[in-house]
């Protein structure tokens, strides 16, 4: 059964990509990752929103619950160790912040439309959070290069996103 060129099928045509997420990670990011989303946003003419989800916000060295456990399994919470936590965390928002600010310059100093947003929680899940939430036409992410076992024990949030998120994922590795 041969198709003629008149019974062809109709080609789509492909759907804008009008606004483009990317995620980014102080401590694993490449540069190549904002690198690409920028370029992308420029040869598309579209809004770039830049996310990072804090997750660990008390790094284990902070030293803020030394001394003893929390929880239900007993030790002790002073409003001292309460306070130092709650400065820490504080303090965390307040360096994302100016850092997710320099990429947003970058992004106007080149002609882009550029927003940031920053959660906590799995970045994963975050990740195509906001991508719903904002509507992205692409998500852009980066890939450390985890396979095997590293990857099945540890997890990969590039990997959680590609089969999550609710549009196109672009990986940069």
């Amino acid at each position: 059964m041969d198709k003629t060129p008149d019974q062809a099928i109709p080609f789509a045509e492909p759907k804008a990509i009008t606004r483009i997420l990317v995620a980014v990670d102080p401590r694993n990011t490449n540069p190549q990752v904002f690198a690409q989303a920028l370029h992308l946003a420029q040869l598309h003419q579209s809004e770039l929103h830049i996310c990072h989800c804090l997750h660990d916000l008390l790094p284990p060295a902070s030293g803020a619950f030394a001394g003893g456990s929390l929880g239900m399994y007993g030790g002790s919470f002073s409003p001292e160790l309460f306070e130092q936590s709650q400065s820490l965390i504080q303090q965390e928002w307040e360096r994302v912040n100016l850092w997710l600010q320099q990429f947003i310059d970058q992004a106007q100093s080149q002609g882009v439309k550029a927003t940031a947003h920053h959660g906590e929680g799995d970045p994963g899940f975050y990740i195509c959070k906001a991508a719903q939430d904002w509507h992205a036409d692409l998500v852009v992410v980066g890939r450390r290069g985890r396979s095997g076992i590293s990857e099945m024990l540890m997890g990969s949030v590039s990997n959680h996103v590609v089969h999550h998120a609710p549009c196109a994922v672009f990986v940069v590795q």
